[in-house]
């Protein structure tokens, strides 16, 4: 870590407070994910006991992507095995995970799947119990019979231990929205040919589903419908529990406002409707954000078209949601209204519509540089915690968080709190919240290379967590290795106090040095190395415990690694 960025980071964990940090959280994140691969496409979900399930797709042995769960718990301990145990590892490429809770401390995940050419990329599902067991056929069960192309799946649970998953599908030639319900023994419910959402002319894209919570469910996606493939409007559907259309066939208009609307998100309202909010390019000079609310009885309850959240200067856009539990909306997104580079904003709006924070918006963060992608989550007070990249620091992103209190309060003070800040970027968090009013966020992170992310996950709490690290003080030695127990690589971070060079030796436990690297040209503070389980020929070593050892001019340190092969 640089002394700008060790600098930044200590004046904003004052703001903290001084408590200790939770047992198996390490500053910066614990690693979630095995081999860095392609941009995994993660997904979250509560576990319902204070912990997180996570999704992604992950580089497997052949050279094609697999799909990966997690459970992690409040404590940050994998419950799951280290790396995540794969759902699907057959060939062919598998894509776009989206999990949630089971109700018994497992989930279902549900993903795109390429293994057979002949079907197109038809989805799958599997379901995982508490204990990390596939719970359903080796490789998942398909959830439609339908060849196609069945892209971009978004799951809501059922509260029956199983899930409703909706996704686009170009079995009629563009896409389309279909739904399918599948039960917790793995019976899809909803017949061979699923449920159409809405097929009609045009292109339907980007479905969004939540349980209405009045035995149904309620989608949103954008459609072409009425002007060709860049009149972006937004379309709404309501399904009864047994998947079947109740507002209109091929459903109803959100918003079909001349120009644009798209990325459409959405929360239940708590009487059976919804709350909706998109990015909305109705006014001159970049998107705004809009909203609507429409009831269970598809009644619109706001202006026609929708009413303007932030209608700023600038361009506002990336809108993410959360309901606030008392029928309301939280919303955040990224802002340029003050120049060319993108802040921070949120905003709650009640059941009325009306704002309850700053008009347009609430501004979190309008540090230097591009403040990008915040996810929102609910602190259980009536406010929010908050999630976003950050690149203040120079080119690459950092991950911050911020708490937003009911009234519109920010415990940063207005700079955002750094919860990782290591090599190359962190970036795209994605948030659960935790009963404490915190959260655990977990991200795509590419410090291992630069190129290629891995999932780091961190818990937030306001009072009591140290979050990012802490400038290194005169004290050298090795800090943590981290994943240990590792599969492919585990990081060593280690301290010295005096700029100078660095040796790290590995040792197996006959005394014999397998591998040795110089680290020449040290600054004094924090430094990672990573081992990646081979001798110094390249050979892969044995599993087994071996004796990692750090030696400066200032003093020597030792730690136990693992490697399992």
């Amino acid at each position: 870590m640089s002394l700008r960025r060790a600098c930044c980071v200590m004046s904003c964990l004052s703001l903290l407070g001084a408590g200790p940090a939770l047992a198996s959280w390490t500053p910066n994140g614990n690693l979630i994910s095995g081999s860095p691969s392609n941009p995994p496409a993660l997904s979250v979900a509560p576990d319902g006991s204070g912990g997180a399930l996570l999704a992604w797709a992950q580089l497997g042995a052949g050279a094609q992507d697999d799909i990966y769960v997690q459970r992690i718990d409040p404590n940050g301990n994998v419950l799951w095995g280290i790396g995540g145990k794969a759902v699907c590892d057959t060939t062919g490429y598998q894509s776009d995970p989206a999990i949630v809770s089971d109700g018994a401390g497992g989930a279902i995940v549900v993903w795109s799947d390429g293994r057979d050419l002949v079907s197109g990329s038809p989805l799958y599902a599997q379901r995982v119990s508490a204990a990390g067991t596939t719970m359903w056929t080796r490789q998942g069960l398909r959830v439609s019979g339908a060849n196609a192309r069945q892209d971009l799946p978004s799951l809501t649970t059922d509260g029956l231990g199983g899930a409703v998953a909706v996704w686009m599908d170009t079995r009629f030639g563009d896409y389309d929205i279909m739904a399918q319900r599948v039960e917790s023994n793995g019976t899809m419910s909803w017949g061979l040919g699923d449920r159409i959402v809405a097929f009609t002319t045009g292109r339907q894209t980007g479905p969004q589903i939540v349980r209405d919570g009045a035995g149904g469910y309620i989608v949103v996606w954008t459609d072409t419908r009425n002007g060709g493939d860049f009149d972006f409007d937004i379309y709404a559907n309501r399904l009864n529990s047994n998947g079947l259309y109740s507002w209109a066939q091929n459903g109803v208009p959100v918003c079909v406002d001349p120009n644009a609307q798209m990325n459409p998100q959405l929360v239940p309202d708590g009487t059976g409707g919804a709350i909706f909010a998109w990015e909305d390019y109705r006014g001159l000079g970049g998107a705004d954000i809009y909203a609507q609310r429409i009831n269970g009885l598809n009644v619109a309850q706001w202006t026609a078209n929708g009413i303007p959240v932030s209608d700023a200067g600038g361009s506002q856009e990336a809108p993410q949601v959360a309901a606030d539990g008392a029928g309301g909306m939280f919303l955040g997104w990224h802002d340029s209204r003050n120049g060319s580079n993108y802040d921070i904003y949120v905003q709650h709006l009640n059941t009325a519509g009306a704002s309850a924070w700053t008009a347009k918006g609430l501004a979190v963060c309008t540090a230097p540089g591009n403040q990008l992608n915040p996810r929102v989550a609910p602190n259980g007070a009536g406010g929010i915690i908050v999630a976003w990249g950050d690149a203040r620091s120079g080119p690459y992103s950092d991950l911050y968080v911020d708490r937003v209190s009911s009234s519109g309060a920010l415990t940063s003070g207005g700079s955002g709190l750094p919860l990782a800040v290591a090599d190359y970027d962190q970036q795209l968090p994605k948030l659960v919240p935790d009963p404490s009013g915190g959260a655990i966020v977990a991200w795509e992170d590419k410090r291992y290379n630069g190129a290629y992310p891995q999932i780091y996950a961190q818990r937030f709490l306001v009072a009591t967590t140290a979050i990012a690290e802490r400038p290194v003080g005169p004290s050298p030695g090795i800090l943590t290795s981290a994943p240990n127990p590792f599969r492919s690589s585990t990081e060593i971070k280690f301290a010295i106090s005096r700029p100078g060079d660095a040796v790290l030796d590995v040792f197996d436990l006959s005394g014999r040095r397998v591998f040795t690297q110089t680290l020449v040209g040290l600054d004094a503070g924090l430094h990672r190395v990573a081992f990646r389980g081979r001798d110094d020929a390249g050979r892969l070593l044995s599993s087994g415990v071996y004796i990692a050892r750090v030696r400066s001019k200032e003093a020597t340190s030792s730690a136990r690694i693992v490697f399992r092969r």
